[in-house]
C-alpha cells in the first residue's frame, strides 16, 4: 500500500469550508473576473500584462504560503483545480488573441506539484509537509519544520521561477 489508512486520511479532508476561506474564493473570483475582462476587452493594452503576471505569480505562491491548509481539504483543492482549469483556458484565449505568454497556464501543473510534495513528505517521513519561509525556527500547525520541509519549499518555489522562465520563451 502507498500510503496507509490514517495516512491517507490525514493526505485529504472533508469538513465544511470555513467563512474565510469563502471570503478568500469571492475575492479571487472578482479579481479575476476584472483582469480577465480587462485583458480580453482590450487584448493588446500592455499596462493590463504586470497585473496578469502578479496575480499568477502571487496565486502560485500564495499556494505555499497562505493556502497550504486549504488544500488539504478535498473540496477546496478541487475548487482550486477548477481555477487552475480556467487559468489554462483563459491562457489559451489570452494567447489567441494578443499573443499572450506568461505563468497563467501553470497553476493547474502547481496545485498538482504540492499535492506531489505533500505525498511524498508523507510517505517518507509520516508527517505532512509544511512550508519553511523566512528565518528557521519554522513552527506550522504546531509542529517544528524540518530541513526536509524546507527543501521542499524551495523546491516548489524554485519549479514556480523555472515554469515562469519557460513561459517566457
Amino acid at each position: 500500500m502507498l500510503l496507509s489508512k490514517e495516512a491517507l486520511r490525514r493526505f485529504f479532508y472533508n469538513q465544511q469550508i470555513t467563512p474565510a476561506a469563502v471570503l478568500v474564493l469571492l475575492v479571487y473570483a472578482l479579481l479575476s473576473g476584472f483582469l480577465f475582462w480587462s485583458f480580453l476587452s482590450e487584448p493588446h493594452a500592455l499596462e493590463f500584462r504586470p497585473l496578469l503576471l502578479v496575480y499568477t505569480l502571487g496565486t502560485q505562491f500564495w499556494f505555499l504560503l497562505f493556502g497550504f491548509r486549504q488544500l488539504r481539504n478535498i473540496t477546496l483543492y478541487l475548487t482550486w483545480c477548477c481555477w487552475g482549469l480556467a487559468h489554462l483556458l483563459a491562457y489559451f484565449a489570452l494567447n489567441h488573441t494578443s499573443g499572450y505568454e506568461g505563468p497563467l497556464r501553470n497553476t493547474l501543473v502547481l496545485l498538482l506539484l504540492f499535492q506531489g510534495l505533500r505525498y511524498l513528505s508523507l510517505r517518507l517521513r509520516q508527517v505532512d509537509f509544511i512550508p519553511a519561509v523566512g528565518k528557521p525556527p519554522w513552527y506550522v500547525d504546531g509542529r517544528r519544520a524540518t530541513g526536509v520541509d524546507f527543501l521542499l519549499t524551495h523546491l516548489y518555489m524554485g519549479i514556480i521561477l523555472l515554469l515562469f522562465l519557460l513561459s517566457l520563451l
